[in-house]
Formats: structure tokens, sequence, C-alpha cells
């Protein structure tokens, strides 16, 4: 009798437990849904703030899709990567020169595409062995800052 009621409440349990790691599960995935749902309407609501999540400065992003667009040579990468890097350093060290910005947003300005500011991320990224847009919270302004992530979100993705 015993051992039939402990049989009983273990089966009691084992259903409650398996219920409550489903509720878990479903609870989880509803809320990474609203999570990316909240995400993607702030980036439409708002896509200059938001720029920096775009796939501009994906350092890997030539190897994610299929169609490239016209690319820059890695050479010009390099020399825009250069500038930036340049601009950045001034800009820390000598405080807000506008010259010194200036020679960052041309950069940004010259590329037609998110996909080239997509190489110029990846050569800076390899020659600095920083992030550009780490780079950018340590160096820019946050009018600096949103003015470039204006240029970039206007961009298409290829040309």
């Amino acid at each position: 009798m015993k051992k039939q009621i402990a049989i009983k409440l273990g089966i009691i349990g084992g259903v409650g437990l398996a219920s409550a790691i489903a509720y878990l599960i479903i609870k989880k995935k509803r809320d990474n849904a609203a999570t990316q749902f909240y995400h993607n309407m702030e980036i439409e609501l708002d896509p200059v703030k938001n720029a920096g999540n775009s796939s501009a400065f994906d350092i890997n992003l030539l190897s994610k899709i299929e169609e490239h667009g016209t690319l820059i040579t890695p050479g010009k990468a390099n020399e825009y990567a250069e500038a930036i890097a340049s601009g950045i350093s001034k800009l820390y060290w000598w405080g807000g020169f506008s010259s010194a910005f200036d020679e960052i947003i041309a950069v940004f300005r010259s590329l037609q595409s998110k996909v080239q500011v997509s190489q110029v991320a990846a050569k800076y990224y390899a020659n600095e062995d920083i992030n550009i847009l780490d780079a950018f919270e340590g160096g820019l302004s946050n009018d600096h800052y949103q003015e470039i992530m204006s240029i970039v979100t206007l961009m298409p993705e290829i040309i």
C-alpha cells in the first residue's frame, strides 16, 4: 500500500516537474520573441540611434552575403581605416578639432554602401585591434557619432 502511494506521488511529481519545465521553455521563447520584436521596433523608430546594430559595421559581412555589389580595393579600405584612426587619435588627444572630425566624416561620405563600410571596419579592426564602434565611443562626441550613424543609415546595403 505504501509502495503504491509512493509510486503515485512519484508520477505526480514527475508530471509536475515536466509541466514546470515545459512552461519555462515556452515562457523563454515568448520572452525572446518579444525582445526581438521590441528591438526591431526601436530600430524602425530611431534608425540613426540604432545604426550601430547595422550590418554595415559587421567585419564579417562579406562572408555572410552572396551579392557584394561594388567593392573598394583592400588598399583603399586600408587608407580609409588609417584616416579614421588618425582622426580618432587627434580627437582623443587634442580635443574636438573640427578638422580631425572632418577627416573621419570625409571617409564615410566617400563610401557608397554598407558593404564598403564593412570593408573599412574590417581593415580598421585588423590595423587597430579594436572594433570601430568601440573606438567611436571612446573618441567621438555624441553629436559626431550621431552624424556618422545618420550617414551610414541612409546608405544602401549594396550598390
